[in-house]
């Protein structure tokens, strides 16, 4: 569970709210240009870092049945009101928060993590151990790449 400013009297500024981590930032590598998430600080183990938004869209569930992740999709778990046939899809290709630049990794950093509070649901990267201070965070995305 999590705050949001409709339910929360702080605004969803208390402990409870997601926000973006101030120990995370945006580095561009200056050789290839890509951009990826730097620890700029220590953080430990079960750390939620960001929430990781995009540009939502409904797809199947079947992954036969939807175009092929461009690399840049989250496919949630959780089933809208659909009869379980669609799965809501957070595209970070063009908007989303600094967490869009998490990039892969097989042995992942961190992972992503689910939340619900009513009707809205988030998804947040959490770090799966402690990262020590300019080491990249990463995520799985899986094999639907």
């Amino acid at each position: 569970m999590f705050c949001t400013p409709a339910c929360c009297p702080f605004g969803g500024g208390c402990g409870n709210g997601l926000e973006e981590s101030r120990v995370v930032a945006i580095q561009q590598c200056q050789i290839t240009g890509a951009c990826s998430i730097i620890a700029v600080d220590a953080i430990e183990k079960g750390v939620a870092v960001g929430e990781y938004l995009g540009e939502p869209r409904l797809v199947d569930v079947s992954r036969h049945k939807r175009e092929r992740n461009s690399g840049y999709a989250f496919v949630m778990r959780t089933a809208p009101l659909s009869g379980g046939k669609l799965r809501v899809c957070v595209d970070r290709e063009r908007l989303g928060s600094a967490m869009r630049f998490v990039n892969h990794a097989c042995e992942p950093s961190a992972h992503f993590q689910e939340l619900a509070n009513g009707n809205r649901h988030a998804v947040v990267v959490v770090t799966c151990w402690a990262v020590q201070a300019g080491e990249e965070l990463t995520v799985s995305y899986g094999d639907d790449l």
